[in-house]
């Protein structure tokens, strides 16, 4: 349904609460992203920004502003008619030739942005019929999606809904250290195959050769008195080629004597 038209009660009611100077004005009076930034910055009616949102134009703004002021007194009610146009749920009233203060229309018509004359494009002379969403909540979605627009938070995405509004707000900070509201949990990684086999490999029967258990042997025996290794009848001996033996054919599926009796040869005829 299209909001009702603005009362000039209404716009009267609240120059009078910023002219002849700047009083802190009631919460319930204001758009509750502008009563969400007052109290989220601490902002005092000393505070420039008090009655407007940051923008380009913010010093011609509060020049406009300030003129405005030094004409209006307290018991001034010539205010009472104003040229005012509407687009979605702002309504633009024109208070100088310089100066617009924007209402937006939540339940109820409330201030939210004090900006330069002229009108923005496609405005109407009364209010149209829009969709009109209250979630019920003061969130900080529209607050920051406000900074640089001069019609305050409703004007960034006027053309959404409310719902779509807060899920392009979230999505911006989905996952960072900004955000609200908590990342999802990671996912888990998929576990890894593997196999002691494949971490120790099998011995490879044509890269292991001889003299490497020869070498290993070889070794071990510098560690040991050679005279308890080789005796004077060969005991000793035929102990080393035992255990040379058995070494080299473990890990075996079949040990091939012919091949090991080779290389003792090979050995020898070196």
């Amino acid at each position: 349904m299209a909001p009702p038209p603005i009362q000039p009660s209404t716009i009267a009611t609240f120059i009078h609460w910023i002219s002849p100077t700047v009083q802190e004005i009631p919460p319930h009076m204001l758009a509750k992203e502008l009563a969400f930034r007052h109290t989220y910055l601490s902002l005092s009616p000393d505070d420039s920004e008090y009655l407007l949102w940051p923008s380009d134009d913010k010093e011609r703004i509060l020049e406009a502003l300030a003129a405005f002021q030094s004409q209006q007194t307290q018991s001034d009610d010539a205010a009472c008619s104003f040229e005012i146009r509407y687009k979605d749920v702002l309504a633009h009233v024109r208070v100088t030739p310089a100066l617009r203060l924007v209402f937006t229309y939540d339940g109820e018509w409330k201030y939210s942005n004090a900006a330069l004359m002229p009108f923005p494009d496609l405005v109407t002379q009364s209010p149209l019929e829009v969709p009109v969403i209250d979630d019920g909540e003061d969130t900080p979605d529209a607050y920051w999606d406000s900074y640089g627009d001069e019609e305050g938070a409703h004007a960034v995405s006027e053309d959404k809904p409310q719902e779509q509004r807060e899920a392009d707000y979230w999505a911006q900070y989905e996952g960072t250290a900004d955000s609200l509201i908590p990342s999802p949990a990671p996912e888990k990684a998929a576990p890894i195959s593997f196999s002691y086999d494949q971490m120790l490999p099998k011995t490879d029967h044509i890269t292991e050769t001889l003299a490497d258990r020869l070498e290993l042997l070889a070794k071990r025996a510098e560690e040991e008195d050679a005279a308890t290794v080789v005796s004077g009848d060969g005991d000793g001996l035929r102990d080393a080629l035992r255990g040379v033996w058995r070494l080299w054919k473990a890990g075996r599926a079949e040990a091939d004597k012919e091949m090991f009796r080779r290389a003792v040869e090979d050995v020898l005829a070196e």
